[in-house]
């Protein structure tokens, strides 16, 4: 974090594959290679057999392989993942960025209702995946940086929302 006059700016680097995917690189890992014995054991005793092989392989491998190559790219794209939040002058600036591209978030401080690490719906082994939350006053929340270390996250949402002054629960009306 690096103060900017009555401002914050958080960086949230990449936290690189093994770590950022919670295991999914090494499951992606162990599917493509899965499927690399199974396919070509398949291929090599189609060719011993005189039918060759079934046509029906020809539909079913390739959508194998999609599933552990997207798995693949899915848990490299979690790794690889940054988020820059800047608060300052009253507003509030989000831009993340992993391999499929640049997203910016941007509201004035009237518009954010909460800002906090909260759980983001998924659960991994029953427990709560945790997720670094905007609340607008209006519309939907906006969830970033899912999967990260909890203390992380709650150590970024507390820093820009004290640079904010915007409370961490919606206030009930």
């Amino acid at each position: 974090a690096e103060a900017r006059g009555r401002g914050v700016r958080v960086v949230a680097p990449p936290t690189r594959r093994w770590r950022g995917s919670n295991g999914l690189f090494l499951f992606a890992l162990f599917w493509c290679g899965f499927m690399a014995v199974f396919t070509g054991f398949s291929v090599f005793a189609g060719n011993k057999n005189s039918d060759g092989v079934p046509l029906v392989f020809w539909f079913f491998i390739p959508a194998f392989w999609l599933i552990g190559l997207s798995l693949l790219a899915g848990a490299i794209n979690m790794g690889r993942r940054t988020a820059t939040f800047a608060a300052e002058g009253g507003q509030l600036r989000i831009e993340t960025k992993n391999l499929f591209g640049t997203k910016r978030l941007e509201w004035r401080r009237e518009e954010v209702a909460a800002i906090r690490a909260d759980a983001s719906g998924m659960e991994v082994n029953e427990h709560p995946v945790i997720e670094l939350q905007i609340h607008p006053c209006a519309g939907k929340k906006v969830g970033l940086l899912a999967g990260r270390k909890e203390d992380e996250l709650r150590w970024m949402a507390t820093r820009v929302r004290r640079a904010l002054n915007i409370p961490a629960r919606k206030h009930s009306s």
